[in-house]
Parts: structure tokens; sequence; C-alpha cells
């Protein structure tokens, strides 16, 4: 091997090994298992770090300022992805809050990663909110508020304090008329320090939203179980309580319900903390042209209600163009105060003449129980300006439904949520496509210098193919044309898609994929798609045609696929489902 070409190959590994260096260094994260604790309760506190640690640990020093650290343990685990093995350890501390008010957790440093900070509530125990008893068992209920609106979210609290073992424990939320109930999160178990004693408390959440004005009544929620045998959790039995059979009750609650403010506009309801509208349009920054389809998503996001309590975005109507809505989109999530409900309204905007069109404000009136006031979300109006067409025909008639709209991103109004969306790293594109080349430049010497021969003719030349992407890479891209609608989009990323699912199997058209897979669903999704490309061929942006079928389609086979490698033997009886 020449020495130049020595040299080649060493400055493809040095590249190599010095892009790659950012992307191997470790990741660490933090999450709580609460942002609200009383006085005296402790929360769960997890930091998690991409890479198997070998003896390494955080340094949780800069915790014990604020915070006691009353017990630690670490897990790991390792798992295959896509052939590609990922392992992680996770430290899972108890803190319990020195101070009242807010308290930092300061960032932990992991190497060179450290992790974002996190505020957490501490709030001081009123006196009549303070657990006094002495029982080995006792139970609680609370709720944040003693008078709300109708419809207005009331968070119950339920807590079971033991400082013993129980068995066949049975206690279930109480039945509230007039009220629709929803659990926020699954039971949390922390320590709490109650008089002289630490019990373990299991809690449980529930939001309650009054459906009439009046009275709220929580009746007593009940309790019976069994305590247990032996000693546990430091509780001796000097008394024989062991194997008796307990009965607790909680006490009965009553809440005020405020009927519809008298000035509150005869529109929807909407008694919340903070409500916030945003829209954005597909593509970004379009050029409105006549006859071209461009997508306008609307963003209504609010506090303290549930997703089915959000009211419709009226579309705008007028003769200068046409709107062709999609179906809506709600969702609910839990924070700290309670459920965030949002709904998500798109429709395919479609200019049918040239010139200037405004599109009118859109507002939302909702009532602030923060501030017990009447609030608007706005919309301000829009003036754009639509060109002329590049097509012959600019007729109404010419004007058609465009193909469904994709799903919009999971966007959010800033004042509702503090989350914040960052770009993904392109680092490792970087790294791919300096590989890539380099080793397209080395890989034809290479061949060269091992075929070439003193006296003879030089070989022909070789074809080298073009490396095939990865599942993850062609099922990304899949995704991303499925959400588009664009059936020759499709068409290409499903042949990827299949090309990498099924190495082994020539791709080269849809038909090869439809031929490939094993699903009849995957297969009918493949021929509507066939069908859908004739016709467009015909009448090209005539089609209607709803993508989701065949996304769901691949995701079962790949699912399928997957188990099939995982135990061939078992994937017959026991197909798996997505």
């Amino acid at each position: 091997m020449t020495k130049p070409l020595t040299l080649l190959l060493l400055l493809h590994l040095l590249l190599w090994f010095g892009l790659a260096q950012p992307i191997w260094a470790a990741t660490v994260t933090a999450q709580v298992d609460t942002h609200k604790v009383q006085q005296g309760d402790s929360l769960i506190l997890t930091i998690t770090v991409n890479e198997r640690a070998f003896g390494k640990e955080p340094n949780f020093d800069e915790l014990k300022e604020q915070f006691r650290i009353i017990n630690k343990v670490n897990s790991s685990s390792v798992r295959m992805i896509n052939g590609r093995m990922e392992s992680s350890i996770s430290w899972r501390l108890t803190l319990a809050p020195k101070v009242n008010g807010y308290v930092v957790i300061p960032p932990i440093k992991y190497g060179n990663s450290q992790t974002k900070p996190i505020t957490i509530q501490v709030a001081k125990r009123s006196a009549s909110n303070k657990p006094t008893s002495k029982d080995l068992v006792f139970i609680e209920a609370t709720v944040d508020k003693k008078s709300v609106y109708v419809q207005e979210q009331v968070i119950l609290t339920l807590r079971l304090y033991k400082r013993t073992q129980l068995i066949d424990a049975s206690w279930t939320p109480p039945q509230i008329s007039d009220a629709v109930s929803e659990p926020l999160t699954e039971s949390r178990t922390y320590q709490s320090v109650v008089g002289n004693y630490t019990y373990q408390v299991t809690e449980n959440t529930f939001a309650i939203f009054p459906q009439k004005s009046g009275e709220l009544l929580i009746p007593k929620s009940h309790l019976i179980a069994t305590i247990g045998t032996g000693r546990r959790g430091g509780f001796f039995d000097p008394f024989g309580s062991a194997g008796k059979q307990i009965s607790r009750s909680t006490k009965a609650l009553s809440v005020e319900v405020k009927s519809i403010p008298d000035g509150y506009p005869k529109t929807h309801w909407l008694p919340s903390s903070a409500v916030a509208m945003a829209d954005q349009w597909s593509p970004e920054n379009p050029e409105f042209k006549v006859g071209e389809a461009v997508t306008r998503t609307i963003i209504l996001q609010a506090k303290g209600l549930t997703a089915t309590a959000l009211p419709s975005i009226p579309a705008p109507s007028s003769n200068k163009f046409k709107v062709y809505p999609d179906k809506a989109d709600t969702k609910s999530t839990v924070d700290a105060d309670g459920i965030v409900s949002q709904r998500v309204e798109s429709y395919a905007f479609i200019p049918t003449e040239a010139g200037t069109i405004t599109l009118p404000e859109i507002q939302i009136s909702w009532w602030d129980v923060t501030r017990d006031k009447l609030q608007m979300a706005t919309l301000p109006a829009k003036t754009i300006t639509v060109e002329p067409s590049a097509s012959a025909q600019k007729t109404d008639q010419a004007v058609t439904a465009p193909p469904s709209i994709s799903a919009p991103p999971s966007t959010v109004p800033p004042s509702v949520s503090n989350t914040q969306v960052t770009a993904p790293n392109s680092m490792w594109q970087w790294i791919a496509m300096g590989s890539l080349i380099l080793w397209l430049i080395t890989l034809p010497i290479i061949f060269i210098a091992l075929k070439r021969k003193p006296n003879k003719e030089p070989p022909q030349e070789t074809q080298v193919k073009a490396p095939r992407i990865s599942l993850k890479e062609a099922k990304a891209a899949l995704k991303s044309a499925c959400q588009g609608s664009d059936p020759r989009q499709v068409r290409d990323a499903l042949i990827n898609w299949g090309t990498a699912i099924y190495p082994s199997k020539n791709c080269y058209s849809i038909g090869d994929v439809k031929n490939n897979v094993t699903s009849e669903k995957c297969r009918a999704a493949i021929k509507e798609l066939e069908i859908v490309l004739y016709k467009s061929g015909e009448a090209p942006g005539n089609q209607h045609w709803d993508s989701t079928l065949l996304w769901e389609a691949a995701e079962e086979e790949e699912a399928e696929v997957d188990a099939g490698k995982a135990n061939p033997a078992l994937a017959p009886l026991y197909p798996s489902s997505s």
C-alpha cells in the first residue's frame, strides 16, 4: 500500500474520531416526581446518565445545602434499539427540603455535563391542614379551593399515612355527585414527618369539575385494611396489633360553587387560570398564490380545563378564498397546577383571486379565576398578498379540495407553557457527510491499489453503490411524508423504508414493497397509494387522500418484523400489536 494511501486512511480515521467525540459525551438529565410539597414531606429526584458509569457518580454535595438526602439507590439498564446497544444508569434520591418557600435543586454535574436546575415549592402546613394523629395508620382528604365557579377545577388530594405494613388494603375515592372527576397522576409515595413520627405516605390527586352552582359535597372516603405481622419501618408491635383489621375514614368536605358572572358574554364559558392562542403556517412564511393551498394551524390552550371544555375556533370565510378544515386535535396533560388542555385546529387556505386579503381577528372570551375578571385571548387580524397563479387555469373550478392536512406539531403558546423546544443537534449529519466523502474518495484508491498489477491494463471502472439509509432515518422520512400527504413523496419514502426494513430483498418500486410486506393491512394501504398515484397522473393535485392508514400499517409491519427477529418461533402464534 502506498504512502499517500496510508496518509489518506489516517486522515479519515482522525477526522472520524475527532468529529465523533462530542456526540459520545454522556448526557445527564434530572426529573422530580412533584414540583410542590408540603412542609415535612419528601420528594423523589431521579438523575439519569446515558452511559455505563463504571463506578462514577454525580456530585450530590450541592444538594445538602437546601435538602436532606434520606435515601439514595441506583439502577442500570441495557437495551438494543435497531441493532445498537444503549445503556443508562439512574440515581434515585429521596429528598426532604430544609426550608419553606421556593427552593432550587442546583445543576448536578457528571463529567463535562450537568442537569438543568429545578424549582420546588415547599408550602407551609396551616394549622387546619396539619396532621396530628399518632395512629399507626390514618387517612386525610384536602381540597385546594373552598370557593370556585361552576366548571372550575378543584384539586382533591387523598393521602394514606402509615408506619406499619398493611395487607389487603381497600380504599376507593369518593363518589361526587354533580361533578366530573379526573385522576391527575399515578400514586406518589414519599415520607412525611408528623409530630415525632415518620410516616410513609401514598398520595393520589384528582381534578374535580363541579357542573352546577350551589354547594358541592365531597363525601367521606373509607379505608379497610389489615395490619401486617412482624417489624417494618421501625414499627414494633408490643400491643398485638398485627393481624387486626382496621377501618379509617376521611372527613366530608364542602366547596362553594358560584354561577357564571352576570357580566360574562353569551359565549362559551371558560373558567381558567391562563388561556392563550397562537397560530402558525405551513410552510413557514409562505408565498400565497391563487389556487395553491397553504395550511394554517391555530392552537388554543387553557389551564384547569378538560379538552372537551375548549370551544371550536371559527374558520374565516370570504369569496376571495376557500377553506377546507381538518378534524380538530385535542389533548390534555398534567402539570404542577392540574390539567392543561389544548385544542389544535388546522385548515387548508386556498386563495381564489389575486390581491390583498385580510383575515379577521379571532377572539376567545374566558374568565380569569385568579384575578376574578373577564379576559380575551386574541389572534390579531392578518393581511396577506396573493400573487397570480403560474398555472394557465385560474378559474374557481380549478380550486378543489386539497389532500388531508398533516397533523400539526405540538406547539403551545408561550404564555401557558414554559417548555422550550430546541432544534435537534445536526452534528451527526456533518459527521456522516464528512465520513461518506472521505470513504468514497478512499474506496476507489484502495480498490485500485489492491487490484493493480504491473504491465497490465488498468481495471475497468467499478460502480460503488450509495450506502443504505438506516431504518430509523427511513421511518422518520416516511412519517414526515405521510404527514404531508403528497403521494409522490410518500412513494419515494416508502421505497426507502422497504429497503431498510427488508435489506435482503429487492425494493425498487412500491410494488416490490407490497410483495415483501407480510400484513394484509399494509398491502391494502400500499394498493390504495398505487391507485392515488395513478389517478393523480390523470388530474394532478385533485386527489384527496388520507395517508394515516399507510403510516399505521407501516408501524404495525415494523412491529411484526421486530417481534419475528426477537423470537421467530413464537412470532406466528403471538403477533405483536402496535
